[in-house]
């Protein structure tokens, strides 16, 4: 194993495939190719690699975070106007994150990965969720595009000890209202000033 720096990486994973396998069954292997191939072309357009694929997941990284942010507005917005094969709309949801990189018998691993992913499994389908790391990284690029963040607040992701602030990146034409992360959020010194004032 060596480390091979910073990366921003992505996760990618399909809202509801189970019940899309009862749906379409056999057909959802032609879903699956089409949505891969998607992704793939999103990523390796911005500089990126599409790393796994692995049932109805794609993770991939990018040197560049505002390229990342870029493939995965791509992303989104091809999948909410256009159905990727059978007359199916896959809804996905999208976690971001930036750090060190581990590679690994052609992967990659470490904390940073698994944070990435738990990121991605706190979200939606058609939600884009990010770490404070990457808007921090990004700064004022976010302006530049017409994009904006919203902040969801912190929270504790699975199997991991630190707490993350998450961001929602809201961009024109894309939805912008999900129900709650899923995940457990951490009360601020606010939210705790506004809870002991009710009782």
């Amino acid at each position: 194993m060596c480390a091979i720096g910073t990366v921003t990486f992505m996760f990618i994973d399909i809202e509801g495939s189970t019940q899309l396998v009862e749906r379409i069954d056999g057909d959802f292997a032609d879903v699956l190719d089409d949505f891969y191939k998607l992704v793939a072309a999103a990523t390796q357009a911005r500089q990126g690699r599409v790393v796994e694929t692995d049932g109805d997941g794609v993770f991939a990284v990018f040197k560049d975070p505002a390229a990342a942010l870029e493939a995965s507005v791509e992303v989104q917005r091809r999948l909410a106007m256009t159905p990727v094969s059978h007359g199916v709309r896959l809804r996905v949801r999208i976690g971001l994150h930036i750090g060190n990189a581990v590679a690994a018998s052609g992967s990659y691993v470490g904390r940073e990965v698994h944070r990435a992913a738990r990121i991605s499994d706190a979200g939606h389908g058609g939600q884009i969720v990010m770490s404070s790391a990457i808007k921090s990284e990004l700064g004022d690029a976010l302006c530049s595009l017409d994009w904006q963040t919203r902040d969801l607040g912190t929270y504790l992701l699975k199997g991991l000890s630190r707490p993350e602030q998450l961001f929602q990146l809201e961009v024109p034409g894309l939805e912008v209202e999900f129900p709650g992360l899923r995940a457990e959020p951490v009360m601020t010194d606010i939210d705790l000033a506004a809870y002991t004032h009710l009782l």
